[in-house]
């Protein structure tokens, strides 16, 4: 009998990362500790609904603790990591079912899969334009979109502290993010925009920031990965407080956004304009729940 999946639980909120496939794997010793990952993980779950009987793809390009829950979830999954090393992690719990993501076009039939998740990579990714269409061509006409990227603030604090940032923020082609309405037009033309919600706000994203500079410094020394290991069992407590004065802030918006839209037919819509010209879109999003 198929486990059920985990999005279905009321367990679902209170997930025990301290399991995993492998007690060596790096990656899945640091993400115990890693609490700001841990959340994006439970949004993404919150957001995937059930795949049961799903054929899904994982685009996330989050670590392979984060694509461990999501395959685990229901489904048969396909992964496509960003490096050797990360598709290597991977196969552990995957198999043959995970590549190394060489750009565009995926190499996947048309409406091939029932469920796309897609994370960072959104901000790496040059022709954007292109980047949709390839989503909308691989999923199925009734394919789920479930995207998670980080949140445009312009105005933040934390704006001058993640710019000065550059091992956060990793790659060639960087974009910082995304606002509610980017997403909507983006995707606006093969997919409608069920649900935004904004998540990690200003302490937790403050604490994740000043461990990734403590990481950056670390990631010179040839004994690397033990540090940021340990670096990541000091941070523990200052995480775990820092998600609890978030929960202070609960009318602010989050520095993260999660989205999940639906596939439609292709057809280029043009934003309509309301009294007062305001888009629709704008008069749509400003409802997001954070």
């Amino acid at each position: 009998m198929e486990q059920e999946p985990i999005q279905n639980r009321e367990a679902a909120e209170s997930l025990n990362f301290s399991l995993s496939p492998d007690e060596t794997d790096y990656s899945l010793n640091v993400f115990r500790k890693a609490v700001p990952g841990q959340i994006r993980t439970r949004e993404m779950l919150r957001l995937l609904g059930p795949t049961r009987n799903n054929h899904c793809l994982d685009l996330s390009g989050a670590d392979a603790s984060t694509t461990y829950w999501l395959t685990h979830s229901g489904g048969t999954w396909v992964s496509l990591a960003q490096s050797d090393p990360a598709a290597e992690a991977r196969r552990r719990f995957l198999g043959d079912k995970v590549s190394v993501f060489n750009g565009l076009p995926l190499a996947f039939p048309d409406k091939s899969f029932d469920v796309v998740v897609v994370g960072d990579l959104l901000t790496r990714i040059v022709d954007l334009d292109f980047f949709v269409t390839e989503l909308h061509r691989v999923l199925k006409p009734s394919g789920r979109l479930v995207l998670d990227v980080a949140h445009v603030r312009p105005l933040s604090w934390l704006r001058p502290l993640q710019r000065g940032m550059p091992a956060y923020y990793s790659g060639q082609v960087f974009r910082p993010g995304y606002s509610e309405r980017e997403l909507f037009m983006l995707l606006k033309d093969g997919f409608d925009v069920q649900q935004v919600r904004s998540y990690s706000r200003f302490f937790l994203t403050l604490t994740d920031l000043l461990v990734q500079r403590a990481i950056n410094g670390a990631r010179i020394r040839s004994d690397s990965a033990s540090r940021i290991q340990r670096i990541y069992v000091l941070a523990y407590p200052f995480f775990l407080v820092a998600a609890k004065l978030d929960n202070l802030l609960f009318w602010t918006r989050g520095y993260r956004l999660a989205a999940l839209a639906k596939r439609h037919i292709w057809r280029p819509r043009n934003t309509p304009v309301i009294k007062k010209n305001r888009p629709v879109s704008k008069a749509v999003l400003s409802t997001v729940r954070r």
